[in-house]
């Protein structure tokens, strides 16, 4: 674990989040894979490419007690905070290339609207997974925006410019952000879609069939943006037409690792007494540390995608084929890469690095590089 000497947690009366019991911590970018751990346990690229952050041993055979229990982490505290937190990667067409996360923020917090008892929240559960959001949404047929959104950030609170991927300012980064549920129904840990054991509140609070109130827990996931814009940026779970902003299959999954007793700390001093530990403060003069310097994550690449699978004839929102994301497949001799699609009808010029894809819908040869 990474703990070192802090001034004690500040008064939230002012700030971004005013009036509310905030712990956060900072992740770097860890890894990415075509895995999904929550969704699809056991199976290997079974998914379209995830970035993931905190735990760096998350993977297909990835569970709970795995999470808990072993790997490095790349979140302040270290091993403090073993959760594994990951979303869709954002892959920008203009430039050709996916783009990597600056960093991630997790905000733990009491809640808005003071629509729960900040006394009576309690710690979550050890092993507790979560899915919030949706990778089926499109622009049409959208998500919450108390579920999850876009925005644009300079060193400040985010703007909630909607939906989909925004054009932000010179300057500024871009922001993605998803809202976890904080209602428990208080016995599964997790259900059949990885969400109805959970539920969001009212300001009537937490509903009768979800009773257990826990940190609401928010991922704030910053990007960079070049000088040529965003209008290229989709999700490799977006599957809509590109002629709409990428973006709107917005989610992201949750497996708690979290040492309990540092949990109980930041759960007592911050959310539950409604202080301001946005620098990670513990309590005690102490709080979690570590050095956006010290341990960089490696620059991101395409991994291996499973070979020839063109997610035809399957089901559920994870098996959705997407219309940017690239696979890299091995051949014995070299690396091809190759655009999955529904139905693909692909020339491969490994060579040149070009992709064509015949789009029957149009009519029409794209190119798509």
């Amino acid at each position: 674990m990474r703990i070192g000497s802090h001034a004690e947690p500040r008064e939230s009366t002012s700030g971004p989040f005013p009036n509310i019991g905030t712990f956060r911590v900072f992740c770097h970018f860890s890894h990415q894979n075509y895995d999904d751990p929550l969704v699809f346990p056991g199976v290997v690229n079974a998914t379209h490419l995830h970035s993931f952050f905190g735990n760096k041993n998350t993977k297909a055979s990835s569970t709970a007690s795995s999470i808990r229990g072993g790997g490095n982490s790349t979140c302040q505290g270290g091993t403090a905070d073993r959760s594994a937190y990951w979303i869709p990667s954002v892959y920008d067409a203009t430039a050709k290339k996916l783009v990597r996360p600056t960093f991630a923020a997790v905000y733990y917090q009491s809640g808005f609207g003071n629509w729960v008892d900040p006394a009576a929240i309690q710690p979550i559960p050890t092993g507790l997974m979560i899915l919030a959001g949706r990778a089926s949404a499109t622009p049409g047929n959208a998500i919450s925006q108390q579920v999850g959104y876009w925005g644009c950030f300079n060193n400040g609170a985010p703007t909630n410019t909607g939906n989909v991927i925004p054009t932000c300012p010179s300057g500024h980064s871009v922001t993605m952000i998803v809202n976890f549920p904080q209602c428990w129904n208080g016995s599964n840990l997790d259900s059949a879609n990885h969400a109805s054991h959970m539920a969001y509140p009212s300001w009537q609070g937490c509903p009768a069939s979800h009773p257990v109130v826990i940190p609401r827990i928010m991922l704030q996931v910053i990007f960079p943006q070049e000088s040529h814009g965003t209008g290229g940026w989709s999700l490799t779970s977006d599957n809509y037409p590109i002629t709409e902003r990428g973006g709107a299959s917005i989610h992201a999954d949750f497996v708690n690792g979290w040492d309990t007793g540092i949990m109980d700390r930041w759960l007592e001093n911050c959310i539950r007494a409604v202080k301001d530990c946005e620098r990670s403060e513990l309590g005690g003069g102490q709080a979690l540390t570590f050095s956006f310097g010290g341990a960089s994550a490696p620059p991101i690449t395409l991994t291996s995608g499973p070979a020839g699978d063109t997610r035809s004839g399957q089901s559920g929102d994870h098996h959705r084929p997407h219309r940017l994301q690239h696979l890299l497949r091995h051949d014995r001799t070299h690396l091809q890469l190759v655009r999955q699609l529904r139905n693909p009808e692909l020339e491969v010029e490994a060579d040149h690095q070009r992709v064509f894809r015949c789009d029957r819908e149009a009519g029409a040869l794209v190119h798509a590089w």
